[in-house]
């Protein structure tokens, strides 16, 4: 029997520089019943942050003008309150001690956790206040 995920009006802010991942990343959010909204620079982001209201932000570290590690370090400063997930391509432990201790709930691989983005935001968004 198929599994059917019911919509929510959870709002996701994609920030993702890489125009196929930030398509398939909208995608897979999309179709999981999520609102997305993308972002492809750290500017762009902080933008759209100061903006807009969203229950998560996805971010990725590598990325032009700002990096996700000032953006989470703006967001750090101002005691935002929105949960960020971390989904990069960079592996180093020191990377992913360094976004966690800025704030970050979560830092995964692309390569290897792609799959599993939605489970990922799905239990962040759970255990948000």
């Amino acid at each position: 029997m198929p599994k059917y995920r019911q919509k929510t009006s959870h709002r996701i802010l994609v920030v993702e520089d890489e125009q196929p991942v930030l398509e398939r990343l909208e995608q897979q959010l999309s179709g999981a019943g999520y609102s997305i909204v993308t972002a492809v620079d750290g500017e762009q982001a902080l933008e759209h942050i100061a903006n807009n209201v969203f229950d998560l932000i996805l971010l990725d570290i590598v990325m032009p003008k700002k990096n996700g590690f000032e953006v989470l370090i703006e967001l750090k400063s101002k005691n935002h309150p929105t949960p960020v997930i971390i989904a990069s391509s960079l592996g180093h432990k020191d990377d992913m001690r360094y976004a966690l201790q800025l704030g970050a709930q979560e830092y995964f691989l692309k390569a290897t956790h792609f799959p599993d983005i939605v489970s990922h935001i799905d239990r962040v968004l759970r255990n948000k206040k």
